[in-house]
């Protein structure tokens, strides 16, 4: 098809009959690789024997490699930089090896391209530009006869990254008048950006106006009783001791799992150690510093199966980061199938195992790691599955559930504040009672179902209409109050079923119907110059009214013009 309709013109016609050339580069480039210590590439079928691959003479070769091989053979290769190196020798790809240039032909070195956040990498790039003539790694890192750590060191001594003074004197500047947490933020976004060349020298710094408020944190809610306490002091051992360990935080709502969350990441971090926290859903992984959802994180497959293992390779900086962590905290655990939690586990094990070889058998690969939830609470979705499937795909039915230790928090943290006296009781009786359902201790069991009496102080008895009661009994003076948001606030109506969302709106609607100002609904007000109060809210699209799809039944959802509607949707599949 090229053939046939391509045309040449008479001018192109004569140019290649007299065969002159057609185009040409000069000067030519080459493109210069490099890698780190034992991360050269390697290029392999995927029906290669693994052992072969090793035990290929070429995988120890490179270019980058045979330049330390060049410098130590000739005596002039010591006077050029990687980059300057074409200029008179030639890259023999046949032989894998360098040699020198016969001919007055030349080359322009380019080094391959790495940004900034590669970290070491991006160092080594740097020197490479500067050093002329190493002879190995351990040249280049050594600068007027002093050894460095690192290639970010070296450029350091070099001169080659500036001084980070202007971002010390920016975050004590900011202390004068900024509260601790926004020091935090602002080293963070520092972080971030890249903008500091040694972060640790200015963590080193100013790290005593970053953590000034942490021993206030700590003693705050540690004079709650001994029971987080010992919570605390039992996770921080292990940690302290890097021996591991395997914790499952059981706490319902209220007992301060949270605040044991911010104390523990808290105090790891103030002393430059790594936490990693992440939750099973995107709304828990807010409430968490630096919180990530798991799937994020350890990059969790969505189809998870008992063979399953997360998709970090050894050596790249996710593998690094979780080699470095001191803990990790993973909250609403409960809520996810067994698989991910081994496949972590498999994860793991297989990348420490070459810091110690132990951590092959060990859980979690040694790594001390703490999960936390609720198990009277949502348990992993199983679509179409029975109970017994439910149960198996729990995390209690995975082969690590023995390793774990069971810590317990039972006291209601949320009722330690400074409401006193009546209203205190009775909130405390019917916490008790509803954990006393949860633990089956209330009730009683008539043909295999479980009953239990409803205190008559939480029931309607005389009604008419059950709708208008619910909401008159929520709402008293309703129509009155309407324009009062705190009155609002301090009330909802938890609904089970799509038809009762329906009835219950549209007899609200009809105790306003009355009022053109505003618009009413059970957590937004929306007036008649167009402000409203509310943090969020979502209009009600179309198709809202024609929705039929598995475990949701068909139905015609009929809404007041200009209501929000709050979609409220279980995410277990990972949103990125």
């Amino acid at each position: 098809m090229y053939c046939d309709c391509r045309y040449i013109s008479p001018c192109e016609a004569a140019w290649r009959i007299f065969k002159f050339s057609i185009h040409h580069r000069e000067p030519s480039v080459e493109r210069l690789s490099f890698h780190l210590p034992n991360n050269q590439t390697v290029i392999f079928s995927d029906d290669d024997p693994i052992d072969a691959v090793v035990n290929r003479p070429t995988v120890k070769e490179s270019m980058f490699l045979s330049w330390f091989k060049a410098n130590k053979t000739f005596v002039e290769a010591r006077e050029l930089t990687y980059a300057e190196f074409p200029l008179k020798f030639v890259w023999k790809q046949n032989l894998k090896r360098w040699e020198k240039r016969r001919t007055s032909a030349f080359s322009i070195g380019r080094i391959f391209f790495v940004p900034p956040s590669s970290g070491e990498q991006y160092y080594l790039r740097l020197l490479l530009n500067v050093v002329k003539g190493p002879k190995s790694y351990e040249d280049l890192k050594k600068i007027n006869g002093s050894d460095h750590e690192t290639f970010r060191d070296t450029c350091y001594a070099l001169g080659l990254l500036d001084d980070d003074k202007e971002y010390v004197d920016a975050i004590m500047e900011a202390s004068n008048w900024g509260m601790t947490s926004y020091l935090r933020q602002l080293f963070a976004m520092l972080l971030l950006s890249n903008s500091m060349s040694r972060p640790e020298s200015v963590w080193q710094a100013t790290w005593h106006l970053l953590s000034e408020d942490i021993l206030y944190e700590k003693r705050r809610i540690l004079d709650h009783p001994d029971e987080q306490k010992s919570v605390y002091e039992k996770i921080i051992r292990d940690v302290n001791e890097d021996k591991g360990g395997f914790f499952f935080l059981y706490g319902f709502g209220g007992t301060g799992k949270t605040f044991i969350w911010r104390t523990l990441s808290s105090a790891i971090r103030s002393r430059g150690d790594i936490v990693l926290t992440v939750a099973s859903s995107e709304i828990a992984s807010l409430l968490l510093p630096g919180g990530r959802k798991a799937h994020s994180r350890f990059v969790i497959p969505l189809n998870v199966t008992e063979d399953s293992t997360c998709n970090i390779k050894q050596g790249t900086p996710l593998a690094n980061l979780i080699i470095k962590a001191k803990l990790i905290i993973w909250d609403e655990a409960p809520m996810m199938h067994r698989y991910c939690f081994e496949a972590l586990d498999k994860t793991l094990r297989d990348i420490l195992r070459f810091k110690y070889a132990s951590n092959l058998h060990r859980p979690f690969g040694g790594k001390t790691i703490v999960l936390g939830g609720d198990f009277r609470q949502i348990l992993p979705v199983i679509p179409k599955g029975s109970r017994q499937d439910i149960v198996n795909a729990s995390l209690n039915s995975s082969y690590l559930w023995p390793h774990c230790q069971l810590l317990k928090l039972t006291k209601n943290m949320r009722l330690q504040g400074n409401e006193i006296g009546t209203h205190l009781d009775e909130l405390r009786v019917f916490s008790d009672w509803i954990l006393a359902i949860g633990d089956g201790i209330v009730g009683t069991s008539v043909d295999g179902n479980e009953k239990v009496q409803i205190p008559d102080d939480l029931l309607i008895k005389q009604f008419v209409d059950p709708t208008s009661a619910i909401v008159e009994s929520t709402y008293p003076n309703f129509n009155s109050r309407c324009n009062d948001i705190g009155y609002l606030q301090q009330r909802a109506i938890l609904t089970p079923t799509l038809d009762m969302v329906e009835s219950i709106n549209e007899y609200m609607i009809s105790l306003n119907e009355s009022s053109e100002k505003s618009y009413l609904s059970s957590d937004t007000i929306y007036n008649s110059d167009n402000t409203y109060s509310a943090l969020e809210h979502v209009h009600t699209p179309e198709f809202l009214n024609t929705i039929k799809c598995s475990g949701v039944p068909n139905h015609a959802l009929t809404l007041k013009v200009g209501i929000p509607v709050m979609l409220l949707r279980n995410c277990h599949d990972p949103i990125f």
